[in-house]
């Protein structure tokens, strides 16, 4: 099963369906990299612009399970990209080499605003292409060593 959290981990069942944009954002990162930075950018999204006694006032998806194949693992996270306003990539070499963050980064691209996509490179380097006045989205990966 795959996990969205908000604040504390709440399961989502594989079958369900998030309505439009019920999360803010969608964090998408290698578990290897970026596995204790991901929850430190959840829980500063969370305190952001709040008062310390509210709840937070969005919603952010991350996912804080090992990645299990299941036949309805990519329909639940299809559902919390298409339900989600923003993605946020943690960029590292590692990122880059998931087969899960790449579809999720395509998935993102291929149907969300490109705009709405912000980009924290935690480690390597990100490919510019000023020919096209745009990141090097395609192969070969996004983000290489440093």
């Amino acid at each position: 099963m795959r996990k969205a959290t908000s604040g504390e981990s709440t399961p989502i069942p594989p079958s369900s369906r998030v309505s439009e944009e019920e999360y803010r954002a969608f964090i998408s990162y290698s578990h290897a990299a970026d596995g204790r930075l991901a929850p430190a950018l959840q829980r500063a999204l969370h305190r952001l612009a709040k008062p310390w006694y509210r709840l937070p006032a969005f919603r952010v998806f991350r996912d804080d399970t090992s990645l299990a194949a299941t036949p309805a693992l990519w329909s639940s996270i299809e559902s919390a990209l298409h339900a989600s306003a923003f993605f946020i990539l943690l960029a590292s070499p590692r990122a880059s080499a998931s087969p899960w963050v790449n579809r999720e980064l395509s998935w993102w691209i291929q149907n969300k605003p490109r705009n709405r996509l912000f980009i924290a490179l935690t480690d390597g380097e990100l490919n510019w292409d000023n020919h096209i006045g745009d990141f090097d989205w395609g192969p070969p990966v996004l983000c290489r060593p440093a």
